[in-house]
């Protein structure tokens, strides 16, 4: 399994992630929006490091809730306000041919949201059509990517990556001590990747999240050495 492991790697900010599960490499991609200190996503994308930049992250959907996001300093937070300002960046960014995807979710002490039916569901996807792909907001493109965690059976998107209707996975193998690494550990880590392998379908682009320093999460950071001779081919 190990050329399934292929990977780029940069340490910035609070996360990157590498990838894939198949020969097409899918290059590196960065969380963008939760830290001031990030600077403008035009520079973020004129560093040449990236082949994708998360915008993180659209934390309140769902059951009735009026969806909203929060970039830190970079765009206006909540619902009813517009991201004109990062319009004009996302554009730029494209035009470089650097995908720029809108993330949902986020930590659960700092996010609320949930789908509480089918319908509930239906009206989520409506909401970011409309505010998100079709222009209004500016495009962030018309490809499907989601962000579990690492255990499997996955308890939130089981049925939908079921439906193997994704473009890119992009798993968290970071906060599950099933799953990522621990201490001199890098068994638990490879074993999970190994088995997402096997379970996503062989046209995904399929990632692994880690965190860039010990301080941006509470598990799972692993030293550079370590992931350099034990984790990477």
């Amino acid at each position: 399994m190990a050329s399934k492991r292929q990977a780029l790697v940069i340490f910035l900010l609070s996360l990157f992630t590498f990838s894939s599960s198949h020969p097409d490499n899918g290059g590196i991609a960065v969380c963008w929006g939760q830290d001031n200190g990030d600077g403008e996503l035009t520079t973020t994308c004129d560093s040449g490091k990236y082949a994708i930049v998360l915008l993180a992250f659209l934390n309140t959907f769902g059951a009735g809730r009026t969806p909203a996001w929060n970039f830190a300093g970079h765009c206006h937070n909540g619902a009813l306000k517009k991201c004109t300002e990062l319009e004009s960046e996302i554009k730029y960014c494209q035009a470089k041919g650097i995908k720029v995807l809108l993330s949902i979710g986020g930590a659960p002490g700092y996010s609320a949201y949930s789908l509480s039916s089918a319908e509930d569901a239906k009206d989520v996807a409506g909401y970011l059509y409309k505010n998100f792909l079709s222009g209004q907001y500016g495009p962030l493109g018309s490809s499907l990517r989601i962000v579990p965690q690492c255990p499997i059976p996955i308890y939130y998107l089981g049925k939908a990556i079921e439906t193997k209707l994704f473009d890119s996975i992009f798993v968290q193998f970071y906060n599950n001590p099933g799953c990522s690494y621990s201490t001199g550990n890098t068994a638990s880590l490879l074993a999970s990747w190994d088995d997402w392998v096997k379970l996503v379908a062989s046209n995904n682009s399929l990632f692994v999240g880690l965190p860039a320093a010990q301080s941006a999460a509470g598990s799972g950071y692993i030293p550079p050495d370590v992931l350099n001779s034990e984790v990477l081919p």
